[in-house]
C-alpha cells in the first residue's frame, strides 16, 4: 500500500497504476478533479471516490477550477471488497464511481482518509500497516453504505431517512425504537408503521441486517477477534453474535471469513 495527498493548480499530474501493484483509489478532498485514464475523462466532486484499475495508461489528473486537493491510495484489494467495489458505477475502461452526496458521508471519508495518512506513513511497522488496510476497509463500506442510501432515497421520507442514518451511525450502542422515534419526530407506533411501509423490513430485523453487515465487512477486511466485533456490532455477546451470524449467513464467522478468503485467492489463481 502507499498513501499520499495531492496538491493540483494549473498544472497537470500523471499518476501510475503500475502492473501488479494494485489498484488506485483517489478521493476528492476539496475542489473539482478531472481524470483521463486511457480513453475514459472524468469529473470527479468534493467527496466522490474514484477506482482505477491495476496497470494500464497512467492517470492524468488536473483541477478545472483552478485547484483542487485529493488523496490517492495504491493497494491490492482484501478478500469480500471485489463485491463492494463492483457495485460502484462503472465509467469505461475498467474505471468505477462512487459519488458520495450526503455531508455526513462526505465527513467520514475526510475523517479516515486523514488516519489512512497518517497510519500509511509507517508501513514499516505492521500494526501501522495493519490499521492502514482497516482504514481503507472502512472506506470501502462508507462507499457501499453511501450507495444503499442512494438507490432507496427516492422512496424514503425525510423523517425515516434520520432515522436510518441515526441507526447508522448508533449501530455500536443499544438501539431502542422509541429513541428512533425521537429522532424521526414520530410517536412509536407511527413510526414503526412508517419504517415497515417505506423501507419494506421492520425496524429491528433491518437494525440486525445492518449489524450483521457491518460485522461482514470487520470480517472480511480486518483481524479482530470476534468478542471485539461482536462488541462494535452492538451484539451483547460473542456467542449471540455468532447464533445470528450463522442464521444470515449458514456459516459461522470465522468460518465464512475462511471461505470468503478461499474465494479471492481461488480468482486471483
Amino acid at each position: 500500500m502507499a498513501a499520499a495527498r495531492i496538491s493540483l493548480g494549473t498544472r497537470n499530474i500523471r499518476h501510475e497504476s503500475e502492473p501488479g501493484g494494485g489498484r488506485v483509489l483517489l478521493f476528492c478532498e476539496s475542489g473539482g478533479l478531472s481524470i483521463s485514464f486511457d480513453r475514459v475523462r472524468i469529473r470527479a466532486a468534493a467527496g466522490n471516490l474514484v477506482l482505477l484499475p491495476e496497470g494500464g495508461s497512467p492517470a492524468v489528473l488536473d483541477a478545472p477550477a483552478g485547484s483542487a486537493e485529493a488523496i490517492a491510495v495504491r493497494f491490492v484489494p482484501r478478500p469480500g471488497w471485489e463485491r463492494r467495489l463492483n457495485a460502484w458505477t462503472a465509467a469505461g475502461q475498467g474505471v468505477r464511481l462512487c459519488l458520495v452526496s450526503d455531508p455526513a458521508a462526505i465527513e467520514r471519508l475526510r475523517a479516515t482518509f486523514g488516519y489512512l495518512l497518517e497510519d500509511a506513513a509507517a508501513l514499516n511497522d505492521p500494526i501501522s500497516r495493519e490499521l492502514a488496510m482497516n482504514d481503507l476497509g472502512e472506506i470501502v463500506f462508507i462507499g457501499a453504505q453511501s450507495l444503499a442510501r442512494q438507490s432507496a432515497a427516492s422512496d424514503i421520507s425525510e423523517a425515516i431517512r434520520k432515522a436510518l442514518d441515526w441507526i447508522i451511525d448508533h449501530l455500536a450502542e443499544p438501539i431502542r425504537i422509541a429513541d428512533i422515534s425521537k429522532v424521526a419526530g414520530l410517536s412509536p407506533a407511527l413510526f414503526t408503521a412508517r419504517f415497515r411501509q417505506e423501507t419494506g423490513m421492520p425496524v429491528l430485523p433491518h437494525i440486525l441486517h445492518q449489524r450483521l453487515g457491518r460485522a461482514e465487512n470487520y470480517l472480511l477486511s480486518t483481524d479482530m477477534s470476534i468478542a471485539k466485533i461482536a462488541r462494535r456490532t452492538g451484539f451483547n455477546s460473542a456467542a449471540y453474535f455468532t447464533r445470528m451470524f450463522r442464521r444470515a449467513y449458514g456459516a459461522s464467522p470465522r468460518e465464512y471469513q475462511r471461505r470468503e478468503g478461499d474465494k479471492c485467492l481461488k480468482s486471483k489463481v
